[in-house]
């Protein structure tokens, strides 16, 4: 349609839309809740968990790494985000458990784990998984891309 200056009006449209209530956080200070597995014993999952750890503490993020057998209730409000490891039907128990008491991002994150585990883990309440080992720069820019997609802002950084 033209008007009368001659030219086209066009509706400049931010994608995604701004929503007033999302708060965007800086990744700069994140805190991350780490949460191993209760079967950590395996060689695989001890090397899992340390892999998550020393590439959110490379990035400059906070890491509070907690087990399991404590009540995690304050560790869940003190955090940004929480990284569940899934290795067994009672850590998919305990996913439930952790969306029943917060509504804060919960990645899941294993090593060799059977697609039907990651399936149960995201029904049970987590918000995507990370599967283990991937080369290191994969891993980055998929973690980078999971918190822009719950509301924190990521800096542009190829790696």
């Amino acid at each position: 349609m033209d008007y009368a200056d001659g030219g086209a009006r066009t509706y400049m449209r931010q994608f995604p839309p701004k929503r007033a209530s999302r708060r965007v956080f800086s990744m700069t200070h994140l805190t991350f809740l780490l949460v191993p597995s209760l079967r950590n014993h395996r060689e695989a999952s001890k090397r899992a968990t340390e892999i998550v750890e020393s590439l959110l503490r490379e990035e400059g993020h906070i890491v509070r790494k907690v087990k399991r057998d404590k009540d995690i209730t304050s560790d869940l409000f003190m955090s940004d985000v929480i990284l569940l490891e899934v290795a067994d039907a009672e850590d998919i128990a305990y996913c439930e458990y952790v969306r029943s008491q917060c509504m804060k991002p919960v990645f899941l994150y294993g090593m060799d784990m059977p697609l039907a585990t990651w399936i149960k883990g995201l029904q049970a309440g987590g918000d995507a998984f990370i599967v283990l080992p991937e080369e290191r720069s994969v891993l980055h820019a998929y973690l980078n891309a999971l918190l822009r997609r719950v509301g924190f802002s990521t800096p542009d950084v190829s790696h």
